[in-house]
């Protein structure tokens, strides 16, 4: 039986924009407490088995200890600076957890946008990195296992220590607090593991950048994905000392210099002196082997850097179906033995009903979605959570009470605001050596 392991992940609200086409947010697994029913659901209906849920699993959730006014830790600092921070970790999860806590750095994703390196290798640029390609190695966490019960919370210490030779600029890196334990799941052909974590970035702008704009683009070429369609990659260079969001505009001419594919359009975040080819699909045309010429201009918005190549397409690049021959991916099919394919009838009718019953019975309304949700809402105890929404603060105050679901919830402390304000955090004092 093989393993399969995902991934879920909660990224902390950020101004400097998560991907969109990239690992979208997604909630950890609850648990219902209906799972006497459901068990009794499948035992009836065999054919309609899913994957079930595992039990009591903690899942983290963390948020800054100070107000910062994107909603991620955010400093403004000089060189040999030592920047002192908290984090607040909660376990959102139904059942007790067991958090490992780490730094990491952030990366330009291939499709644009900030995202974090995981556990398996935190620190691109190495332990002794000078933050190039990430602010990771800046950042001491506290090496020890938090142990959280369901809603518990607790204070985590850190410190980012701006080396002495840091040049000016932005550097980005996380705090992640993940759950190492994947939740296991072996009722299928195979056995499903997934593990959870959330991050929270940790941006240090160090004054007076020397280059705010500078970017270059690569030769792109052609390559195949599953003898489906074609893919246009475009090496780009983000060599400025500064976070932005370039723009980029191109055109693909045939030999008769007519245009066959047209771009316009802005970018997400780039870390600083990041390179990544990105990958532009071709769905609606197809590219016959021949000379084809790719021109337009790439930067920050009024200083965008022109550029011009001329590049060939193979016969093998050029071997995949006509756009309206393609036809959709073709799903992933399972097989299921022939045993568990039955027939329902009245039993399984009845199976249903029973189910929808103890559902509804076990249903709770959210205050803020006003949906009725299944399992344990989370109740509000403190008003500075709901704060972003004037409806969850109104009632709070007038009912002293306040329950929500776990993504209203979630919802509400990624997006609470700060008021009023205050400027980044400025650490100008060095260290002693």
């Amino acid at each position: 039986m093989g393993l399969l392991v995902f991934r879920r992940e909660c990224l902390g609200r950020s101004a400097i924009a998560i991907p969109r086409r990239m690992w979208p947010v997604k909630w950890p697994p609850r648990v219902s407490t209906t799972a006497l029913a459901a068990v009794f659901m499948l035992g009836a209906i065999a054919s309609f088995s899913t994957a079930a849920s595992a039990a009591g699993a903690g899942s983290p959730g963390a948020r800054p200890g100070e107000r910062f006014p994107n909603g991620y830790f955010e400093y403004t600092a000089l060189p040999g600076v030592v920047i002192q921070g908290s984090l607040i970790i909660t376990d959102l999860g139904d059942g007790p957890g067991k958090f490992l806590v780490y730094a990491g750095d952030g990366l330009t994703s291939p499709y644009t946008g900030i995202v974090y390196a995981n556990r398996a290798q935190p620190l691109v640029d190495g332990p002794t990195g000078n933050g190039e390609y990430g602010a990771g190695a800046w950042i001491s966490v506290p090496s020890a296992a938090i142990s959280l019960a369901p809603q518990q919370q607790t204070t985590v210490q850190f410190t980012v220590t701006v080396p002495r030779d840091a040049a000016a600029g932005d550097y980005v890196g996380a705090i992640s607090a993940e759950n190492p334990e994947p939740t296991l799941d072996s009722s299928g052909q195979f056995t499903l593991g997934v593990t959870q974590r959330t991050v929270q970035a940790v941006v240090v702008h160090i004054p007076n950048p020397a280059d705010t704009t500078s970017v270059h683009v690569g030769k792109p070429s052609i390559t195949t994905e599953n003898h489906k369609r074609q893919l246009l990659n475009i090496p780009l260079e983000y060599r400025a000392d500064v976070l932005g969001k370039p723009f980029m505009n191109f055109t693909v001419t045939d030999p008769q210099q007519k245009a066959v594919v047209h771009f316009d359009g802005q970018f997400d975040t780039f870390v600083p002196h990041s390179s990544i080819v990105y990958i532009y699909p071709l769905d609606n045309v197809l590219l016959p082997p021949a000379n084809y010429c790719f021109g337009g201009d790439f930067g920050i918005k009024d200083h965008e850097q022109h550029f011009h190549y001329c590049f060939d397409v193979t016969a093998s690049e050029a071997n995949v179906p006509a756009p309206g021959l393609r036809g959709p991916h073709p799903p992933a099919v399972v097989s299921t033995p022939a045993w568990r394919s039955v027939v329902i009838g009245g039993g399984g009718a009845l199976a249903v009903l029973f189910l929808l019953f103890l559902l509804l019975l076990r249903s709770w309304r959210c205050d803020h979605c006003n949906k009725r949700k299944f399992g344990r809402l989370v109740k509000v105890d403190d008003a500075s959570d709901v704060r972003g929404c004037a409806g969850c603060t109104a009632q709070f105050r007038k009912l002293k009470k306040l329950t929500l679901c776990r993504s209203c919830y979630r919802i509400h402390l990624r997006d609470v605001p700060s008021e009023p304000p205050p400027a980044p955090q400025r650490a100008d004092a060095p260290v002693s050596p």
